[in-house]
């Protein structure tokens, strides 16, 4: 097939599939350090950790998603566990501890 034939399909096929490629990249099941990575770094680079002594995590994913437009990209449940993986990364490098969601 010649470039043109393909990219022909290519312009009516992919509108057909984007949906579901989406549908499939949003809820795939990931790791929390994953997701972190896949759904942050889809709107801007990664923040680094070590320099985030006095960051609230909550505030900070709330902020990206309903200010900066990211509510498209991560879900509900996903917004807990970004802000629970970067409340764990930050208690490990700073030597704290993190009450679970029991507040033990």
């Amino acid at each position: 097939m010649t470039w043109v034939v393909r990219g022909l399909i290519l312009l009516f096929v992919l509108p057909i599939l984007w949906p579901f490629l989406r549908y499939t990249w949003q809820h795939r099941p990931m790791h929390d350090k994953t997701l972190f990575e896949t759904r942050c770094s889809a709107c801007h680079t990664l923040p680094t950790l070590a320099r985030s002594r006095d960051w609230d995590w909550g505030s900070v994913v709330a902020t990206m998603r309903y200010q900066n437009g990211a509510g498209e990209v991560i879900s509900d449940e996903e917004a807990i566990r970004i802000t629970d993986y970067l409340l764990r990364q930050h208690a490990r490098r700073w030597g704290e501890t993190v009450a679970d969601e029991h507040g033990q």
